[in-house]
């Protein structure tokens, strides 16, 4: 590869990764493009891209960023995946073709920071979507108030039980 061609890549890669603050590294074994190619449509639907690159390069770009932590995960035939979703959903496409396809293998990530071993990213897997997750925070915040509606509007009805009770029991009487 000549010294321009590898200008350009290193180029790429830097303003590929550079506002990068979450990503996964995936190892690639014997992958064929048709697979290839279905990962990155399943990727793509959940809002992220896979780049395959070449590690040596890859180090070099990681480097001049800051972001040299990633560097270690980057051995052997390797693609950096990201998105503007957030890791959760690479996570979970990730884990689910792996589960299904031993051409590919989690590595490790790179979240806030700090390196992910491969078990960590799988545990980020299980966690639940945004949606989800807003809408447990939204129930959360709502109980109390809807819990002390009810105690109140409770009492009401109690009161209003005994005067239809009383209400019977004078038209039984006149009756």
């Amino acid at each position: 590869m000549s010294k321009e061609m590898k200008s350009l890549i290193l180029k790429e890669l830097k303003e590929s990764f550079g506002d990068l603050d979450e990503c996964i590294v995936v190892g690639l074994q014997g992958i064929t493009v048709e697979n290839s190619n279905q990962l990155r449509s399943n990727l793509r639907d959940s809002g992220a891209r896979m780049m395959v690159v070449k590690n040596r390069l890859a180090r070099l770009a990681m480097q001049e960023i800051e972001k040299e932590p990633i560097s270690e995960l980057l051995e052997g035939p390797s693609a950096v995946v990201f998105g503007d979703e957030g890791i959760v959903p690479i996570a979970k496409v990730l884990k689910t073709w792996t589960k299904q396809n031993r051409d590919v293998f989690i590595k490790g990530g790179f979240l806030e920071e700090n390196v992910l071993t491969s078990a960590e990213v799988g545990r980020l897997s299980t966690i639940p979507g945004r949606d989800v997750l807003l809408s447990q925070v939204l129930s959360g915040i709502s109980a109390p108030a809807t819990s002390f509606l009810n105690l109140l509007t409770a009492k009401f009805r109690e009161f209003m039980q005994c005067l239809n009770a009383l209400k019977e029991k004078v038209g039984e009487k006149e009756g």
